[in-house]
């Protein structure tokens, strides 16, 4: 028998792992790009020194946040917001600034809803997706955590290696 905050967890992880390979559709506000580019006046050290000639700034991933200690443990799923309300068997609510991590993957939002019942997930206000090497954002998202399928509306994204943008 799984008691709710088991349900909860399983159900969020399902969020995460959706969200991290979502279908990418149209321009938002502020652009992936533009949350992480960095002039060249700004730049320092090794970053400089990999600035390619005329170019005039680069990409550049801020530090990832750990909220775990260095375990290795990438299956803990870490949640912050203003409020939240979990109704057992029905629904999940995160509101203001919510944040979920698990390992390496941060997604942000201003709210977000998890239904029990169809295992849909609903992102809203300025979401964010960040893995190492990738940058989506978007205007809201939605994700079927059965399926692991998603949708992000007015989409960009930033893929820091090759330096490629969207």
């Amino acid at each position: 028998m799984t008691t709710g905050v088991e349900t909860l967890a399983a159900t969020i992880r399902a969020l995460v792992l959706s969200l991290s390979a979502v279908f990418i559709s149209s321009a938002g506000a502020q652009t992936a790009a533009e949350t992480d580019w960095v002039t060249a006046s700004d730049l320092i050290g090794a970053q400089l020194e990999s600035l390619p000639a005329n170019c005039e700034g680069l990409y550049v991933q801020p530090a990832i946040k750990k909220f775990a200690p260095e375990s290795g443990d990438s299956e803990t799923i870490h949640a912050t917001a203003h409020d939240a309300l979990h109704v057992v068997d029905q629904s999940t609510t995160f509101t203001g600034d919510v944040e979920l991590q698990q390992g390496t993957r941060q997604i942000y939002s201003s709210f977000l809803s998890l239904d029990a019942a169809s295992n849909d997930a609903m992102m809203q206000g300025s979401v964010s997706i960040r893995e190492p090497g990738i940058l989506l954002r978007g205007e809201s998202a939605t994700a079927n955590l059965l399926n692991g399928t998603g949708v992000i509306d007015s989409a960009t994204f930033i893929l820091h290696e090759s330096r490629m943008r969207g």
